[in-house]
């Protein structure tokens, strides 16, 4: 009899333990072995639980480094951009353009004070829009064409900036010369007047 009660014992064990694992394992039909399939069953889980874990960790380095490459990505297109609005900006019509306005102007700044001196005071020279104008001082620094100039006016203001030109040929001269004999030895430099 205690055979048979220890028999149902087991058996109910045997259900209760099934019902807990729950097809988690397949069950052998014994107590013992379902113990063993359950401890076979919990190695497997840990061997994948470590091999899970080692591609989750591979996983977020590459992550990690994917945003990294992301960020340095920004950078260079930012790098890129910049480098394009230099090369449009720096291109040969446009810094010709720019140099000539320049020099224009610094021109009419060197002419205008010639023109001072020659007109007693009485004009100046501005350069802008592509065109040079006439400052009259005695009637309120009123701005004018300088195609609207007199005979006599004009050959002052053509006077005021020849005189300018030639300071600008003589400095660039002076600092060509000045280039040069610092990067050679001074036989056969050209002469400047």
């Amino acid at each position: 009899m205690q055979a048979a009660e220890r028999e149902e014992g087991e058996r109910r064990f045997l259900e209760e333990a099934e019902a807990v694992v729950d097809g988690l394992v397949e069950s052998p039909g014994t107590l013992a072995g379902l113990l063993d399939a359950v401890a076979e069953a919990c190695r497997t889980a840990a061997a994948v639980r470590a091999t899970t874990q080692k591609e989750a960790s591979g996983m977020r380095e590459r992550l990690d480094n994917a945003a990294k490459l992301l960020d340095e990505v920004a950078v260079e297109q930012g790098r890129a951009a910049t480098f394009d609005a230099l090369s449009r900006e720096l291109r040969a019509d446009r810094i010709v353009a720019f140099l000539q306005i320049e020099a224009l102007q610094i021109l009419a700044a060197g002419g205008s004070r010639h023109l001072s001196t020659l007109s007693g005071g009485r004009y100046g020279l501005a350069f802008d829009e592509d065109e040079f104008f006439v400052i009259d001082t005695w009637n309120g620094d009123e701005r004018r064409r300088a195609r609207t100039l007199s005979g006599g006016e004009t050959f002052l203001a053509s006077l005021g900036l020849a005189l300018a030109l030639s300071e600008q040929v003589r400095a660039l001269c002076v600092a060509d010369r000045a280039h040069a004999e610092a990067s050679r030895p001074s036989e056969g430099l050209p002469q400047c007047p």
